[in-house]
């Protein structure tokens, strides 16, 4: 184990505090290697003593006979190390630099591809079990050979459920719910529904059509893992008025349009005057379900 930015080895580090076992080996802020004999392999590796490991060093560890992979937290940066980043930054040319056969990099919580810079093997396994929207990227362990003649390497998917995002157009041609539940079933039956989705609503709506939330989470729940409804639908009504209007729908849409010139058009403080139209409006003329 390398500690990284969120578990560094400091006094107050969960490896302080508990026992692993005697099969596992945690390497230190100074760094340090571990020698496996029978395989001719040296895994050497460094850990964080701070959240950003701004004092982590590179271990200088080579075995001359072995093959040799390092295990650390960074942040893998093209050219130079740009000021600014944190938590380890490590240039493409310290990689090629370094020696090692394959360097195990942690922090990075997808996917980086198999990398090689010089005769050096590098890459971001990603996470193995993804935990929230912000990780639905490509991710799994790297298995491979390390070999002085040469090595290979691929990645292996080992999670159980995946996270995805998915976003449906509302057209002028759907007229009920029943068929957006139709696109959401379609939709989550290409992925699996063994997965977790958040499904986005997007699209304008008909003014004599409401979307039954509800309903539509009611109905959708079961066809995966989780299932996350959320409405993003624009409004596509008349908001025009005779001036000699004055009815309350009229009267209600001439005080929200000068709420609605207030705001530029697509930010949070639009998008919320524009629902309240929309839900005014459906209140007024009767289409908001209680």
């Amino acid at each position: 184990i390398a500690a990284g930015n969120h578990d560094p080895f400091n006094m107050n580090s969960v490896y302080e505090r508990i026992s692993l076992g005697d099969n596992v080996h945690i390497f230190n802020i100074e760094g340090g290697f571990y020698d496996f004999e029978n395989l001719n392999l040296r895994v050497s590796g460094v850990s964080f003593g701070s959240e950003d490991g701004s004092n982590i060093k590179t271990p200088k560890t080579l075995h001359p006979e072995f093959s040799n992979i390092l295990v650390m937290h960074g942040n893998v940066v093209s050219g130079t190390a740009e000021s600014g980043i944190r938590y380890n930054p490590v240039t493409k040319q310290e990689i090629e630099n370094s020696g090692f056969d394959y360097i195990a990099f942690g922090h990075v919580h997808s996917f980086s591809g198999i990398n090689v810079e010089g005769r050096t093997y590098w890459a971001y396994p990603g996470i193995p079990e993804p935990r929230g929207f912000d990780e639905s990227g490509e991710s799994g362990v790297v298995i491979g050979n390390v070999l002085k003649a040469g090595s290979e390497f691929n990645l292996r998917k080992v999670l159980k459920r995946n996270y995805h995002t998915l976003e449906i157009e509302i057209t002028a041609d759907i007229s009920d719910n029943e068929q957006i539940i139709e696109l959401i079933d379609s939709k989550i039956k290409e992925y699996g529904n063994q997965n977790i989705f958040r499904i986005i609503l997007i699209g304008k709506l008909r003014s004599d059509f409401f979307i039954d939330i509800d309903l539509l989470k009611s109905r959708t729940e079961k066809l995966g893992f989780f299932v996350e409804i959320k409405d993003e639908t624009e409004m596509e009504y008349d908001l025009s008025v005779d001036i000699q209007d004055n009815s309350l729908r009229a009267e209600y849409i001439r005080l929200m349009q000068k709420k609605l010139d207030e705001f530029v058009h697509g930010t949070r403080e639009y998008r919320i005057i524009e629902n309240a139209v929309k839900y005014g409006l459906d209140a007024i003329e009767g289409r908001l379900k209680p």
